[in-house]
């Protein structure tokens, strides 16, 4: 074998060892990428999931979440599109009722839409015995899910997942006002009415006539002789009820308003109460209508899925947008802790023409 033929074999060896050596180091550097990109992607992931969220996923099997899709829709702006397109050519009041079809119908399709994946998914985990229930939202375009931590981060690696909060627990204290209990039976505007000019106002036609007003609270004693016919549901003329489409109760699934101690009678009764001869005249609007909607339970708890229950049967009493009040009152306030997505159902209250009505709070009596 000449020396010649040797140096050619090895320098050959030498070559190809190099042209290995070279793939395997891109090999490797490719491998390190992909790894690298998959924990950047798994930490986007985890960084939507409330860390409130993972503290309870430490501590139990299943955990209630409401999972906040990215797209939502811009209500504000459907509402104004659907104005300026019906509003030449209807009623003022058709005019509304179109819009508000309209802001319902878009808050729908942007749910279906971004949510089929997902649920698509939490039907499998529900089969498996992963997911214990889920329940679908439009008003603000999320998932209300129970589920066990493998299917809270599942959920977090889809894309068109923004958030998961968790479905939190409330508990408000609604003090009672001091002070004997006054029988009253006289025909003249209380004190609340006169300090605040509410009979003024009466006097220039404006008492309420026509309006609906919604209330999220404890419920309402609809036997209440100041509320009772004042009660959507509730036609004096002929004894026939109907409460479809005027009372909704996701605590406990009662068909006839009642309330859960006195805060929310109280209140209807601030804003509608006077009873059908006249007397007792305490409500700032006595010729509307009301229908409600129970938050709190007997122990003052409500949670954010409850809320949620009752802002979008708000948007739609018994599925029809025609149906919704003109205005809703939360003597609640804001409850400590209470996500910036409440936010959204808000705006869509107001694209859909309902006016939404807060309280300060309830921290002191009076």
């Amino acid at each position: 074998m000449s020396s010649e033929y040797v140096k050619k074999t090895l320098s050959l060896l030498i070559a190809l060892i190099m042209v290995l050596g070279s793939f395997t180091s891109i090999a490797s550097a490719e491998t390190d990428n992909i790894i690298s990109a998959r924990v950047d992607v798994y930490e986007e992931a985890m960084a939507k999931i409330d860390e409130d969220v993972m503290n309870e996923l430490e501590e139990n099997e299943f955990v209630e979440v409401l999972v906040y899709m990215k797209d939502q829709a811009d209500t504000e702006m459907i509402a104004r599109a659907t104005r300026l397109a019906v509003e030449d050519t209807m009623t003022p009041y058709r005019t509304k009722l179109e819009v508000r079809r309209g802001v319902v119908e878009a808050l729908k399709d942007t749910a279906e839409t971004t949510q089929g994946k997902l649920i698509k998914y939490l039907k499998q985990e529900e089969e498996r015995g992963n997911v214990l229930e889920y329940k679908p939202y439009h008003i603000v375009n999320m998932i209300y899910v129970k589920g066990t931590r493998e299917v809270i981060e599942n959920i977090a690696l889809q894309a068109e997942v923004g958030k998961i909060h968790k479905n939190n627990t409330y508990y408000i204290e609604f003090l009672k006002a001091d002070g004997e209990k006054t029988e009253l039976g006289n025909t003249e505007p209380e004190w609340n009415i006169t300090r605040i000019g509410a009979d003024q106002v009466w006097n220039l036609g404006f008492d309420g006539t026509g309006v609906v007003v919604g209330q999220l609270d404890t419920g309402v004693d609809w036997t209440h002789p100041a509320l009772k016919n004042k009660w959507r549901g509730y036609n004096p003329v002929t004894d026939e009820i109907d409460s479809s489409k005027s009372w909704f109760d996701p605590i406990y699934g009662t068909t006839l308003p009642e309330d859960s101690g006195e805060h929310g009678t109280h209140v209807m009764g601030t804003i509608v109460g006077r009873e059908p001869d006249g007397s007792n005249p305490v409500g700032v609007v006595p010729e509307a209508r009301w229908i409600a909607a129970r938050v709190f339970d007997a122990t003052g708890r409500t949670t954010d899925k409850i809320l949620l229950d009752a802002a979008e049967w708000m948007l739609h009493p018994g599925g029809d947008p025609n149906a919704a009040p003109d205005v809703v009152n939360n003597s609640w306030g804001g409850l400590d802790g209470i996500d910036d997505w409440y936010r959204d159902a808000v705006r869509a209250w107001r694209a859909a023409g309902i006016f939404p009505v807060f309280s300060a709070g309830n921290q002191r009596p009076g």
